[in-house]
């Protein structure tokens, strides 16, 4: 029988997202979903993208795809030469 993680991880997958999120605290990916050993009942799905500019973390987590995608957006008009 599979545990709860799996049956959320499995959601996720189901609908394209790559973790969950708890926005404005954390987030975590799919594979490695609450390794925080922490209640993850007021998670949400999220989808990874850069991180913002007050966060020196590799990546941050979304509560949609959309947000993800105008992160990535505004992350690489920064990078471009003007």
């Amino acid at each position: 029988m599979a545990d709860v993680i799996e049956i959320v991880e499995a959601h996720l997958t189901s609908i394209g997202a790559d973790g969950l999120v708890y926005p404005g605290e954390c987030g975590c990916k799919k594979g490695d979903l609450v390794p925080c050993g922490s209640d993850f009942s007021s998670c949400q799905p999220g989808w990874i993208g850069p991180p913002s500019s007050d966060d020196d973390g590799e990546w941050a987590m979304y509560v949609s795809r959309e947000r993800a995608d105008d992160a990535r957006a505004a992350h690489q008009a920064t990078k471009e030469p003007r």
